[in-house]
């Protein structure tokens, strides 16, 4: 599992930098092919957002989903062409955290998918966040962990779910539906104990 992290850029133990390494290196790591994957991302959820708050469950849902794969993407094309770095690291994290700020209030307007599940998941969110701006002004380091980025794709895996279960029960596929209702339970209860996991490590190194 790639988790995107890096203590220092990439570049900076490279000698003969590459195109892609010396545009990193000059704009310092801002413009990187990770950080286009991840901004593209973030594009298809904000537009997929959009669609759910207008009804449009269908192509919110592949929108927010092929925005959300983007996330695994970004970390690997970063390790390949050696262009991570800190600020690629913040950026990958911040836009998980965005994402879920983006979406979740528009699944709980609409009544997309269950709420109490939907409330746990956001409130997960906001204590790792809470606690990852703690860590950083007392000048603690945090980095992503195997356990949050199973927590991140457990939650997004209940929530594709859940849509795709609304989307066959509208359609009066009712035996498909089923199926995503089980794999919906099963990525929540999945997401609850890596969830905890990660939040329990995050709250351990913010108070080193």
């Amino acid at each position: 599992m790639n988790l995107h992290t890096a203590k220092r850029p990439d570049w900076e133990s490279v000698e003969n930098l590459t195109s892609i390494q010396q545009m990193a290196d000059k704009t310092k790591g801002i413009v990187t092919p990770g950080n286009f994957i991840t901004g593209l991302g973030m594009g298809l959820v904000y537009s997929g957002t959009r669609d759910l708050s207008q009804q449009k469950i269908l192509s919110g849902t592949l929108k927010i989903g092929i925005g959300r794969t983007m996330d695994y993407f970004d970390g690997v094309v970063a390790d390949k062409t050696k262009t991570k770095s800190p600020l690629g690291e913040a950026f990958d994290a911040t836009a998980d955290k965005l994402a879920i700020a983006m979406v979740g209030p528009a699944l709980y307007k609409n009544k997309l998918v269950p709420k109490t599940e939907l409330s746990l998941v956001i409130a997960q969110n906001s204590v790792n966040a809470i606690y990852t701006i703690k860590a950083k002004n007392r000048g603690n380091e945090i980095h992503p962990s195997k356990y949050g980025k199973l927590a991140t794709a457990s939650q997004w895996a209940f929530i594709g779910s859940s849509l795709m279960e609304k989307i066959c029960r509208d359609s009066s596929l009712l035996g498909v539906a089923n199926i995503f209702n089980k794999l919906s339970k099963a990525s929540f209860l999945s997401f609850l104990g890596f969830g905890s996991l990660a939040s329990a490590k995050i709250i351990q190194d913010s108070n080193k």
